[in-house]
């Protein structure tokens, strides 16, 4: 998959109202990733629904919005650019539903980096964020995902994505240093 920087994906629902639509960007091999997703939609709708899957993904709080590297098969993202609606070069915004799939291998959340849910996707107050991978999840020590509204998080790490299952045995969730705390007003 390659695209050129100032394409746009506009799936929100309309003026009147009406639930947004989705966005599925999926290869082993994204070479770049420069459209700009849009998925709103006004309030009483549902937004949209946006996935992602590369071979490999990383997202962490450096470089650019998103960047492949082939020697690892990883498509990394920033977080600050990718998915920050206050950002004008944020490439994901205002979807109520992200999915993340690294469909061979491993998907890691990296760096000292806070992603909150709710600021970050556009103020949407609800949603899913679902991060999926055929091999391992990994958070690394400093790197929070934190929303005070209703998001919610799935996490399958050893998933098959041909049937849509976890398979036995295959696969972990790696949760690297400090506390793990599940209130709404703590990170996860």
């Amino acid at each position: 998959f390659s695209d050129s920087a100032g394409s746009q994906i506009v799936v929100t629902g309309g003026a009147q109202g009406g639930n947004a639509g989705s966005v599925e960007i999926a290869a082993p091999n994204i070479l770049s990733l420069n459209s700009i997703a849009t998925g709103g939609s006004q309030a009483g709708w549902s937004g949209g629904q946006f996935l992602l899957g590369a071979a490999n993904l990383a997202v962490g709080a450096s470089g650019n919005a998103a960047a492949w590297d082939s020697s690892s098969t990883t498509l990394t993202l920033n977080e600050t650019m990718a998915f920050n609606n206050n950002n004008a070069s944020s490439i994901i915004r205002n979807f109520s539903g992200i999915t993340l799939e690294a469909v061979a291998g491993n998907l890691s959340l990296n760096g000292s980096t806070t992603w909150n849910l709710s600021s970050s996707l556009g103020g949407t107050p609800s949603g899913q964020l679902t991060l999926e991978a055929g091999g391992n999840i990994t958070l690394a020590k400093g790197f929070k995902i934190r929303d005070p509204n209703n998001w919610s998080l799935t996490l399958d790490a050893g998933y098959d994505f041909a049937n849509n299952s976890i398979q036995p045995g295959v696969g972990s969730i790696t949760l690297n240093g400090g506390s793990t705390s599940t209130s709404p007003s703590n990170p996860i």
